[in-house]
């Protein structure tokens, strides 16, 4: 079984909970001795204070309120099997009742033999009245420890949902077929896309028809003039079926248009053939460095908020021929009971960049920590939607676990780096990687990073920044980077061109840091003359590319132009 990974929140959340656990057994355990020791038997017709019966009921039901926060860490978390943390619970509830009740002293009385203190029809009467009520508790405790199993932590916007919870609601993709279908940037756009398709079953052969030409009329697959195949790879660690289908499209015309459909047409027993509706896609210009200038979007941190709702669709309008998104997307928190948070998440961007004749826009991914669950989670085992679910690469059989989390791609005259900033793998191990990316690429004009935490934080500096500077700021100044989109920080901040951490006129601009759907109104440190521009406004970016410049614009929720720059390049002879 793979891993599962929380982030910090979840974490300390998770540990909080699991000690209410050991708590609860404290409460009940100094409750009983302050009963034994403090709460006497009646004694010359005297009975037991009101305030002292009231202290002890207290205290019982803060222990059976810590109870019920073990069984929920427990179960909740998938520290234990939900049926074992049932068993765990109802010994202690049981223990916590046996100190309490009279008649569980009664019971232990019969059983040591001393029938002559105990009324046989009393006994009997109070068996009914108490162990049937109690045997039902009990089972209403595994109940909730079903109930509350599988728990998904989710931000932006937070919640919590359960198992109980996801039965009661819909599940999108039982109901759709495909559920989700979508493109990922290959190596070079101009020749090669990745499509993924999602399904809540399995496919008996799944084939992609392709064509330069609209078939939208057709009743079958015979007009398209090409076929392609896709590389089935079932999901695991899931409560539910999922399959996804990754199909690389190779040997394509640059700058032109292609339509395709998606089809089944020996399906496996039980199901429909699939004749899916016509998708389209454009590629990129011819590589070179007199290519033809296009455009593209960027943005990072996500979630699914009204916020997020809202900007999306702002992005859609600057008509983008790709989207490179900077991580934190969805905010699952690497949690495999958050799958249906990816549906939200892929729903809310089909409905802007999948366009109502069926053009897809596609996407260049960089991993954040709400991928992951945290930083610096080098396990290959630990469980992942995003590596599943975005794969920049023909798999070649392979699974997507095995592919790495940094891709370089080549969009016209624009090399672009998509990095993995110390998630999934260390910055220090891309540093040969980077080299070789850059060193055996064809001619370009523009050499562009994206990745999630920044080198040039808007927010207080931290050794992870520290580190990366350490690490890529040396390959950015040797190789000349021209413009670097940093993410995590919730904020809106533009850097004077840097090589290295100084101010030059030639140098990389930074810019990020990632507010498409959180708006968490951040608190800036006090001036740095490195910056040139910073504002807490959610925004996206869009950057429209040429020969002789880089133009971009930061677009705020409002559709106003929150700032805009410009570069000529950097040169780093």
């Amino acid at each position: 079984m793979a891993l599962i990974r929380y982030d910090t929140t979840t974490f300390i959340i998770s540990s909080i909970l699991a000690l209410a656990s050991f708590v609860a057994i404290l409460i009940a355990a100094i409750v009983t001795h302050w009963r034994n020791t403090h709460v006497k038997p009646e004694k010359d017709g005297k009975k037991p204070t009101v305030c002292r019966k009231r202290m002890v009921n207290v205290l019982y039901g803060i222990a059976a309120v810590m109870l019920c926060l073990f069984t929920f860490a427990m179960s909740g978390f998938n520290v234990l099997p939900w049926w074992v943390a049932g068993i765990l619970s109802t010994f202690i509830y049981l223990g916590m009742w046996a100190f309490k009740s009279e008649y569980a002293r009664m019971t232990i009385s019969l059983l040591q033999r001393k029938k002559s203190k105990i009324n046989i029809s009393d006994f009997k009467r109070k068996t009914i009245v108490q162990l049937v009520p109690l045997f039902a508790a009990c089972a209403m405790w595994f109940w909730f420890c079903w109930a509350v199993s599988d728990a998904c932590v989710l931000f932006y916007p937070h919640g919590i949902s359960t198992k109980l919870t996801r039965i009661a609601t819909r599940d999108v993709c039982k109901y759709r077929d495909p559920c989700h279908v979508y493109l990922m940037v290959g190596s070079n756009m101009a020749h090669e896309m990745i499509l993924h398709v999602h399904s809540s079953h399995k496919y008996g052969n799944l084939t992609v028809f392709v064509d330069t030409t609209s078939h939208a009329a057709a009743s079958d697959s015979s007009a398209y003039s090409y076929t392609f195949g896709a590389q089935e790879y079932v999901m695991t660690h899931l409560e539910t079926e999922r399959v996804v289908y990754y199909s690389p499209l190779a040997n394509l015309t640059a700058d032109t248009r292609y339509f395709f459909r998606i089809v089944d047409s020996s399906p496996l027993s039980g199901y429909n053939s699939i004749f899916s509706q016509e998708f389209s896609f454009m590629t990129a210009p011819a590589a070179g460095l007199n290519s033809k200038n296009f455009s593209f979007v960027t943005g990072g941190d996500m979630g699914v908020t009204p916020l997020a709702y809202k900007m999306t669709p702002i992005a859609a309008e600057q008509d983008p021929l790709f989207v490179a998104l900077g991580g934190d997307l969805s905010y699952d928190n690497g949690i495999p009971a958050c799958y249906r948070r990816w549906d939200e998440w892929f729903d809310m961007l089909a409905k802007s960049f999948t366009s109502t004749d069926g053009k897809l826009t596609p996407f260049v991914t960089v991993p954040g920590n709400h991928e992951a669950g945290s930083f610096r989670v080098f396990d290959p085992s630990v469980f992942s939607f995003y590596r599943q679910y975005f794969v920049r690469e023909d798999p070649k059989g392979r699974s997507p676990l095995d592919l790495p989390s940094f891709s370089s791609h080549r969009i016209g005259n624009l090399l672009m780096l998509a990095l993995d900033s110390d998630v999934y793998i260390a910055a220090a191990d891309q540093v040969k990687w980077v080299q070789d990316a850059v060193e055996t690429s064809p001619p370009y004009r523009w050499l562009v990073a994206i990745y999630h935490h920044p080198m040039w934080r808007s927010k207080s500096n931290n050794g992870l920044a520290d580190s990366l500077k350490r690490v890529w700021g040396p390959l950015f100044a040797r190789f000349g980077v021209d413009l670097a989109f940093e993410n995590h920080d919730h904020a809106y901040k533009r850097t004077k061109p840097l090589v290295q951490g100084q101010i030059s006129q030639n140098g990389t601009i930074f810019v990020g840091d990632g507010n498409w759907g959180t708006n968490d109104f951040p608190v800036f440190p006090g001036p740095r003359d490195w910056i040139d521009f910073i504002s807490g406004t959610p925004f996206v970016v869009k950057v429209d590319v040429s020969d002789s410049k880089i133009v971009g614009k930061a677009i705020s929720d409002q559709r106003q132009v929150l700032d805009s720059f410009e570069t000529t390049g950097f040169d780093p002879r």
